[in-house]
């Protein structure tokens, strides 16, 4: 695993909870503080980190018991982004919507202390990409939609998809190859075709994951400007066509199925399409989601 939570507790100074709490609570739950600061080892209420999410919302946030707190929410976080059992998920929308549309960590936090909680964040989405297994999923909640979506936010939040990406395509472990290959399906075929994911029905959901999306509300604003160009700088037909036969390579003794071989025999057909989305992926990416209707096909 690459992410350390306590590499963040060390760079935090391992922030005890402050002698006097005045933060002022959204929910009128004052209480709420004080369990998170006495969890003695337990894992914190999924309702407690609901109120303390709407406080990073919605409120001034008094900064010694945000420094105190801001591990725990972490935790809760990558617990949600691995376990689709987990009962976060209502925590990490407020959570992640915070994040990205006030300048908490910036305001809160030193530069060295923002820096770790960036690349904890950033090595828990490379760790959950690690755990793809598969090239075949059907039905809403299909495991490639939670770092699909993680990814989103990070790309909304922090202006460095350059070093998680990078560290994705350079595909070190068959799970990250995965997560290309799922990636790369997305781009390269109409969603009702695709190979990786079956197409969505109405009783059962599914379909590929919309590579605009998010974890949490985040729908007043697009992906930071830096990582756009990066992706335009990056993304074109040469470059995908590339990565599919690296990646069907990492794979190749792993999975078992034909997709690889399939996508790439598939791939010049595909081309004009993919050309298509390649334009149109940072015109998307930039725009506030309530925006995005997805593809012009």
């Amino acid at each position: 695993m690459r992410a350390s939570i306590d590499e963040v507790l060390r760079v935090l100074k391992s922030p005890k909870a402050p002698a006097e709490i005045w933060q002022e609570s959204y929910d009128r739950d004052s209480k709420v503080y004080g369990r998170l600061c006495n969890l003695s080892g337990a894992e914190p209420q999924a309702a407690d980190l609901c109120d303390y999410s709407h406080d990073m919302l919605y409120l001034p946030l008094q900064p010694d018991l945000f420094r105190h707190l801001l591990p725990i929410c972490l935790r809760a976080w990558r617990k949600d982004l691995f376990d689709e059992g987990s009962n976060y998920c209502g925590f990490v929308e407020h959570f992640s919507t915070a994040l990205a549309t006030r300048l908490i960590l910036e305001e809160n936090l030193t530069a060295d202390q923002y820096k770790s909680v960036m690349e904890y964040m950033l090595n828990s989405v490379l760790d959950r990409m690690d755990q793809e297994e598969g090239l075949q999923f059907a039905g809403m909640g299909a495991r490639p939609y939670r770092w699909v979506h993680a990814l989103g936010s990070f790309a909304v939040t922090f202006p460095f998809l350059h070093r998680l990406w990078e560290s994705w395509w350079s595909m070190s472990t068959t799970g990250h190859a995965l997560a290309v290959l799922q990636y790369i399906s997305c781009l390269m075929y109409e969603d009702d075709r695709n190979p990786i994911f079956s197409p969505w029905t109405p009783v059962a959901g599914g379909g590929p994951p919309a590579l605009y999306e998010t974890d949490g509300h985040i729908y007043d604003r697009g992906w930071r400007p830096e990582n756009i160009s990066f992706l335009e700088d990056t993304l074109s037909t040469v470059y995908l066509e590339t990565k599919l036969t690296e990646a069907a390579k990492v794979v190749r003794d792993q999975v078992s199925g034909d997709v690889p071989a399939k996508m790439i025999a598939e791939f010049g057909a595909q081309r004009v399409l993919l050309e298509s989305r390649i334009e149109q992926l940072p015109i998307l990416l930039s725009k506030p989601i309530l925006e995005v209707s997805g593809w012009l096909e």
